[in-house]
This record gives C-alpha cells, sequence and structure tokens, in this order.
C-alpha cells in the first residue's frame, strides 16, 4: 500500500513531524484511539489539508490543546493532518513541515469552548450546551443525553 507525507501534531511536546500516512489506522496508532474525528482544516491548491484528533479530546482535562491557523475551534491531543485531492482520496499534504509549523500554535491551560446547540425549532436552539460552565458535561455520553434526552446507542464491537 502506498503511504503518503502527513504530519503528526503533539501538543505535548509542542512538535510537529511528517509520518507516512496509509490511511485511518495510520491514524489510529498515532493519536492512541479507535475513536476518531475527522475534519476538513482548508483547501490549498488543488488540495484539501485534513485532519484525525481524538474524538473525546475534549472530555479529557489532562491534554493538552493546540490552534490551526484558519480554523475556528482549539483542539487537544496528538492531530494527524493529511491530505486529499478535490476527489476525497487520499494524497501527500500539500504544504511543507515548516509551513505546517507555522500553521500551527500552542495554548497553555483549557481554552475556552464554543457552545454547542442541537437542531433548530423555529429558529431556537432544542438545547444548548456551554462546555465551559460549572456543569459541563464530562463524557460524551453525558452530552448525548443532554442532547437527545436518552442513552446513547450501544457500539457495535
Amino acid at each position: 500500500m502506498k503511504t503518503f507525507r502527513a504530519y503528526r501534531i503533539d501538543p505535548a511536546t509542542r512538535t510537529v513531524s511528517e509520518i507516512a500516512f496509509k490511511d485511518h489506522m495510520t491514524a489510529r496508532q498515532e493519536v492512541g484511539t479507535d475513536d476518531l474525528d475527522h475534519a476538513v482544516m482548508r483547501r490549498v491548491d488543488d488540495g484539501l489539508i485534513c485532519l484525525f484528533v481524538d474524538g473525546a479530546g475534549y472530555y479529557k482535562p489532562e491534554l493538552k490543546w493546540w490552534r490551526f491557523a484558519g480554523y475556528e475551534n482549539p483542539l487537544c491531543g496528538v492531530g494527524v493532518i493529511f491530505g486529499s485531492d478535490p476527489m476525497g482520496e487520499t494524497d501527500d499534504v500539500p504544504v511543507s513541515l515548516a509551513e505546517m509549523t507555522s500553521l500551527v500554535s500552542w495554548i497553555d491551560g483549557r481554552p475556552r469552548l464554543p457552545s454547542a446547540s442541537a437542531g433548530p425549532l423555529d429558529g431556537e436552539p432544542i438545547v444548548v450546551i456551554d462546555f465551559n460552565a460549572p456543569d459541563a458535561p464530562t463524557t460524551q455520553a453525558e452530552t448525548f443525553r443532554r442532547l437527545f434526552g436518552e442513552d446513547p446507542p450501544k457500539r457495535k464491537p
């Protein structure tokens, strides 16, 4: 299987390093979890810069935080940044290590997180969760219960 140039962002050591990326299994190894979130960070020329990060990272207070230039939300824990072509196929990240390093900044402490709202009803949110409030949810299951009023579905093994 072909490998592609990607980057590992490690806020604990404040390093950006080049890695060989094959697929989401590479990201699982690098991030250290099977619970990955995916995002498109930005469009560059004829490609995309994409991200895999810990899907439960917001609920892990011991994780370190970082920002990616132009991406609104703060990120936490190890991230894997990889490239994609316009058709969605994995590709090399379309920026150099030096440029990637300039796009990443480190956050001291826990940043202010944006509120989350679920579903409009006549323009009004049904549920608003302030992740900075003293009673903020601390687990994915608790967040799901607040948003939908029921326990989350059980994952298939």
